[in-house]
């Protein structure tokens, strides 16, 4: 009984495989299953499933020198980059767009950024208001009004802050608080001990010195700024979790009241 049962297992599977692989398309011919397809089977599933049901894929559809990763989800966001560059680049062309059409903010955007020759004279100048401000901080009270205004202009000091779907009721939204601060990553890029991670950490510190040159700093201010900076985003990093460890949803979600929060 036994072995019937597994001879019939066998067939059934090995007759699935091959509709998989030579089934019939809608005229008639056959053709092959693309999963079937990236099937390698000089690996042994026992060993590693994972290998055997994709590495024809991977052998195919190698790993770019210049990219961390590949797959499906990277080649549309590749594609839809491609399609808005090539919005902005026409857009930009444009050289009597309606006044207040879309083309036209588009175009004038795009080429604000891409004008490096004026970005190049005007320097830091835009932003001498914004360093004068931080200057200005004595108190935590001031680093708390200060990154206040940097969320509500560009980017996320101290922690992550936006708004979407709530995950335990899903017909609203909540506002979401998360963990951050930190430039490199995350924080393992802070304590990990192999060479690559000491050579981020020096060129990230390298890179830091140069920004406070261009900011203005001499070059024995620059170096102390960045290594400042460093031990600060390192204490950051301390208390920020692992990323394993905020795979957890049910830990991630702390619901509390705005009163709460301000406490």
């Amino acid at each position: 009984m036994k072995k019937n049962f597994i001879l019939t297992l066998c067939f059934l599977f090995s007759t699935s495989v091959f509709y998989l692989a030579h089934g019939q398309n809608n005229n008639g011919n056959i053709s092959v299953d693309p999963l079937v397809s990236h099937i390698d089977s000089a690996v042994n599933p026992g060993n590693d499933f994972f290998l055997f049901a994709n590495s024809r894929w991977f052998k195919q559809n190698p790993i770019p020198a210049s990219e961390p990763y590949n797959g499906i989800f990277q080649l549309i966001q590749d594609t839809i980059n491609a399609q808005i560059h090539n919005i902005c680049v026409s857009s930009a062309a444009i050289t009597h767009a309606v006044k207040g059409s879309n083309k036209q903010k588009i175009g004038d955007f795009f080429f604000s950024g891409m004008d490096s020759v004026t970005l190049n004279n005007k320097g830091i100048s835009g932003l001498k208001a914004d360093f004068k401000a931080i200057d200005a901080i004595r108190d935590i009270n001031g680093v708390a009004k200060e990154a206040s205004y940097i969320h509500s202009i560009s980017g996320s000091p101290l922690f992550s802050f936006w708004i979407t779907q709530d995950d335990r009721i899903s017909s609203k939204n909540a506002i979401f608080i998360g963990q951050g601060g930190l430039s490199l990553p995350n924080r393992d890029y802070y304590f990990d001990t192999d060479d690559r991670a000491v050579m981020i950490r020096e060129k990230f510190t390298d890179y830091l010195t140069h920004m406070f040159a261009i900011m203005g700093y001499n070059q024995v201010q620059s170096k102390q700024a960045a290594s400042r900076l460093m031990k600060l985003e390192t204490a950051l990093a301390k208390s920020s979790r692992k990323p394993e460890d905020t795979r957890d949803p049910l830990k991630n979600y702390n619901k509390i009241s705005f009163a709460s929060l301000c406490k």
